[in-house]
């Protein structure tokens, strides 16, 4: 199955979740790409049966709970280019902090934004809790989820090659 992951980050631990999640999911046999949302362009989204996306949830002119700014410009490209997404394959996951107000927020964001676009979101999203601060359990809650949407009948239905 051919996968990309599109991601934003500040500090790097959404990178850094990206990476993980394409280890396991190459370990699994799929073919994945890892793009920064800076150079992701909306219409290849086409050309992969599952789309990841992530991002850290971030404080933007004083509103708090929002996607990284690139995540933002990218639904943006999508939405005024009316980027075709019905049906397509897709799964979340976030960064944030709990002791703020919306833990996660770039998650409801994201998954808003999808639903909106008739998306199926192939698993439930991911919200990871200071990621830095806990990275060794972070990192295995990644590859949890990771390993459970590889086990999804996804998998098996999107390609014969999956």
């Amino acid at each position: 199955m051919k996968i990309i992951v599109i991601y934003g980050t500040n500090s790097g631990g959404t990178y850094l979740a990206a990476q993980i999640i394409s280890e396991a999911l190459t370990g699994l046999g799929h073919q994945v790409t890892i793009k920064n949302a800076t150079e992701a362009d909306h219409h290849e989204l086409q050309n992969y049966d599952l789309v990841v996306m992530g991002s850290n949830t971030w404080n933007f002119s004083k509103e708090e709970g929002l996607p990284h700014e690139e995540i933002r410009k990218f639904l943006n490209k999508i939405s005024y280019n009316n980027v075709p997404l019905e049906n397509k394959n897709f799964a979340v996951y976030g960064l944030g902090d709990s002791s703020y107000m919306y833990f996660c927020g770039s998650v409801d964001v994201l998954e808003k934004f999808l639903s909106e676009r008739q998306v199926k979101l192939v698993i439930p999203s991911l919200r990871i809790d200071g990621f830095y601060f806990r990275q060794a359990e972070n990192t295995e809650k990644i590859r949890q989820w990771t390993e459970n949407l590889g086990k999804l009948g996804v998998v098996g239905e999107l390609g014969e090659d999956g």
